[in-house]
């Protein structure tokens, strides 16, 4: 009876300890949880999270589900965000949203051809093609002028790309959006340091609103020392050039002229950007190129800039990741194809990743102005290249570019080594720029754009 009376008595508090330590375990487990969470040096480890969100990032992150199919669900209020669990699952973020992107470039140029060097293939005669994008057949097939794209002189029978010209490149296209008061110094306005341009597409407006939401923050909507603008040609689609017309009327950041927008037209666009720099944007002191799936950490290229090593350097160079000596790509099928018509030379004289390269305005004018007397390459970077080549110039490796995408560490993004980051899709984008990172980062790196 007293055995039986004394597990009476001692069996509640039995039960009353075990779920205190059941309850303790679980408190451990979210502890753990919650701290691998808010850990900074991991981008993300869950897959749903349920989060209260300000209307603002709803936005962003309903611009970045734009992207996605009609029917994908938009975010409001509690939500559960995708985040990635392992390199995997981001590698495929980014592939969707790039072969989304790729085929809307594609149905976007339609039946406009760029008549550039890839129409060589299908063309008998080199003489009858243009250096200059028409509207129409009829109109590309009835205008004569003195140049092929390779730049002979119309009447030669010379049929590979020549090294040097006089006068056969020439950038003779109308701007169809200006913007030349972005460079404006006012007593509103900070003195500008450095120019950003940016190359994008008609369709690609997701892109463009995660940058205006992310780094190019630090632009203080172009009234501070770093100024941005991104690159248009022209679409084939009404609707297209309607709605990038409405998103300029808000953001007053883009410039478009009428040459037709594709892949093989990059070069015309490189050269836009440099010809509105030198008119509009003379007052800078910097200029940057770089594409619209680029991470720029401002705070360490302003740190870099104001380097006196730096700045002699980028009196007579173009820095980036850059390669002195490259093999010229023959496969047909690569993206990078160039043939034995548009580049008979065994070697490209070096070139710079177009993914982003960083000189001087004063350099830049120098390219702009050497441009027409520089045959016309399909590969922007690489003909800049030749330019730079052509100007007596140098390019000048320069440590924190990356032409790929490293390790998605938000203290690696933020942290003063690293310049550029390539490959990111909106989604990524706005993920890392929302992550903090538990290092201490020098505080000067941001006041340097503050």
């Amino acid at each position: 009876m007293a055995i039986e009376s004394a597990k009476k008595t001692c069996w509640p508090h039995v039960r009353i300890s075990a779920r205190l330590i059941l309850s303790a375990f679980v408190a451990l487990l979210l502890f753990v949880f919650l701290n691998v969470l808010t850990s900074t040096s991991k981008l993300a480890v869950v897959v749903n999270m349920s989060i209260k969100m300000k209307s603002d990032m709803l936005k962003a992150l309903n611009d970045a589900l734009g992207s996605l199919p009609p029917d994908t669900a938009s975010i409001s209020g509690n939500v559960a965000i995708k985040r990635f669990t392992n390199k995997n699952d981001m590698e495929r973020d980014y592939t969707n949203w790039k072969e989304t992107h790729n085929e809307r470039e594609r149905l976007e140029t339609g039946s406009i051809t760029s008549y550039g060097i890839q129409d060589l293939f299908m063309t008998n005669s080199v003489s009858n093609i243009s250096q200059t994008p028409f509207s129409t057949d009829k109109e590309y097939r009835n205008t004569v002028v003195p140049f092929d794209v390779l730049g002979n002189a119309f009447n030669s029978s010379e049929k590979t790309r020549k090294s040097t010209c006089f006068g056969c490149f020439k950038h003779n296209f109308k701007y169809v959006i200006e913007n030349d008061n972005i460079c404006q110094e006012t007593s509103y306005t900070e003195k500008v340091s450095l120019i950003i341009i940016i190359l994008t597409t008609h369709r690609n407006v997701n892109s463009r609103n995660a940058l205006r939401r992310t780094w190019l923050t630090y632009t203080k909507e172009n009234t501070g020392k770093v100024r941005y603008a991104f690159l248009l040609g022209e679409s084939n689609f009404p609707a297209h050039r309607q709605s990038v017309i409405e998103e300029n009327n808000l953001f007053h950041d883009i410039i478009k002229e009428d040459f037709v927008d594709s892949y093989k037209n990059l070069t015309y666009k490189t050269i836009m950007g440099l010809k509105w720099v030198s008119q509009k944007c003379s007052n800078a002191k910097y200029l940057l190129k770089t594409d619209d799936d680029m991470w720029i950490n401002i705070p360490t290229l302003m740190a870099s800039l104001e380097n006196p090593v730096v700045e002699e350097r980028l009196k007579t160079s173009i820095a980036g990741m850059c390669t002195q000596k490259a093999l010229p790509i023959r496969n047909r099928q690569s993206k990078w194809y160039a043939s034995y018509l548009s580049f008979p030379e065994k070697m490209y004289p070096g070139f710079c990743s177009g993914t982003g390269y960083v000189t001087s305005v004063k350099v830049a004018n120098q390219i702009y102005e050497i441009s027409p007397n520089v045959p016309f390459f399909h590969l922007e970077d690489v003909y800049v290249a030749l330019c730079v080549r052509k100007l007596g110039l140098r390019l000048a490796p320069m440590p924190g570019f990356n032409s790929g995408r490293p390790k998605m560490d938000p203290c690696v993004y933020k942290g003063p080594k690293l310049i550029t980051a390539h490959q990111l899709s909106p989604t990524m984008m706005q993920i890392m720029w929302n992550r903090s990172c538990n290092k201490t980062i020098t505080a000067d790196l941001l006041k340097r754009i503050s």
